[in-house]
This record gives C-alpha cells, sequence and structure tokens, in this order.
C-alpha cells in the first residue's frame, strides 16, 4: 500500500489496495453495462411489473452509489457525480435511436432524483468516514 495511506483507518487502506481497487473499477464497469442494457433494451422486454420511472430512480441511484465505490478516494464527489449525469444523460439520448424507447424529459427528472439521492448518500458516507465512524474498533479489530 503507498505509504500516503498510512494515516487512513486499516479497512479504508485495504479498500485501497490493487486488487481491491481493481475489484471496484470492475465492478463499476458491470454496472455501466447492466445499466445500459436495461437502458437500452426494448421496452416490450423489460422484465418488470415496476413503473419505468421508479426503475430509472433506482438505477441512477445505483449507478452513483456504484460510481463511488469505485472512484473513492480517487477524485471528489462532485467529480463522480458529473460522470454519471453524463453516463445517465447519453444513456437518454442513446434510448432515441433505438426503435421501441424515446427520450423522455420526465425519465431525465426522475434520473437527476436517484442520482441526487445517490450523491446524498455517499456525502453521507463520506462525512461519516471523516468524524471517524470507521475506525478499527468499530469493525471488530
Amino acid at each position: 500500500m503507498p505509504k500516503n495511506n498510512q494515516h487512513l483507518p486499516q479497512f479504508t487502506q485495504l479498500l485501497l489496495s490493487p486488487v481491491f481497487t481493481k475489484i471496484r473499477i470492475s465492478q463499476f464497469c458491470l454496472a455501466i453495462a447492466i445499466f445500459y442494457f436495461f437502458a437500452l433494451m426494448p421496452a416490450d422486454d423489460t422484465p418488470s411489473n415496476y413503473p419505468d420511472e421508479l426503475l430509472h430512480f433506482v438505477g441512477n441511484l445505483l449507478l452513483m452509489g456504484s460510481a463511488y465505490v469505485a472512484l473513492f478516494h480517487k477524485t471528489t464527489l462532485l467529480k463522480t457525480l458529473t460522470v454519471c449525469v453524463l453516463l445517465s444523460g447519453i444513456s437518454e439520448l442513446c434510448q432515441s435511436l433505438t426503435a421501441s424507447r424515446v427520450t423522455d424529459p420526465a425519465d431525465l427528472v426522475v434520473n437527476s432524483l436517484g442520482l441526487a439521492l445517490g450523491y446524498l448518500i455517499c456525502k453521507g458516507f463520506q462525512v461519516a468516514l471523516k468524524l471517524g465512524v470507521e475506525t478499527d474498533s468499530d469493525l471488530g479489530n
């Protein structure tokens, strides 16, 4: 582990190790693939009885969480949000290129709400880490 991480709690150091960094980046790539698969699949093939708006909201919330985990200690939370806004916006634009999906302004609003809640959850997690909620004793060490 790099020496500049020595001041961090053991659990955080473990998450920043090369092996876990590769796992974190891999899960984000998989999350993006799943996100785009469901965003671009034909509307009639959507395997759910849930409202489309709920799927957009949860999908974007999870996208933000996945990006936060992947980019943990690599960039700012605001830059992470910017990446997610771009990914979400591109998926909506790509829907206009499919035969059975359309870009819907209401979806953009719901996507934004999902990303906003994801941002707030990640921000809360960041604050908790800074306040020292994460300690070796909390983790049973």
